[in-house]
């Protein structure tokens, strides 16, 4: 091959690559919009252990701060709100304090994560307020 069979290769190697529609960055830019839609999907799922929680914890709340109510009956509040929504918040951990005055409910887990290797923040989410009382009248 001479020199200028050389040089005309290169010119139409040149000529086809500047023509080009941007086929080479099609996947780049799949991959970056996949990993967007991965994020956005982490975000919700996130937000939606963090409803689940607090969810959880107003149930058990509510459910401890009856009269007459125990501890025991806003733990089991707040774990069949868990339960119902089983899978979106993971190692859940309930904690109820009653005593006589007011209550306090502490729930926490971990969200679910999609992405390998990601590891988010546990969700902690807490109640605190008084508790029911019979006053007699004046």
């Amino acid at each position: 091959m001479n020199l200028v069979q050389r040089q005309g290769i290169w010119r139409r190697i040149r000529r086809q690559m500047e023509r080009e529609d941007g086929y080479v960055s099609t996947p780049i830019l799949s991959i970056g919009a996949l990993l967007l839609l991965l994020f956005i999907l982490q975000l919700t799922l996130y937000y939606l252990s963090s409803n689940i929680a607090q969810g959880a914890a107003q149930a058990a709340y509510t459910t401890a701060r009856s009269y007459e109510a125990t501890a025991a009956d806003g733990y089991a509040a707040a774990a069949q709100i868990i339960d119902n929504q089983s899978g979106f918040l993971t190692h859940p951990a309930v904690d109820v304090t009653h005593n006589g005055i007011e209550v306090t409910v502490t729930v926490s887990g971990a969200p679910v994560s999609l992405i390998p290797g990601l590891n988010l923040p546990d969700i902690t989410e807490r109640v605190t307020g008084p508790v029911e009382r019979w006053v007699p009248a004046p």
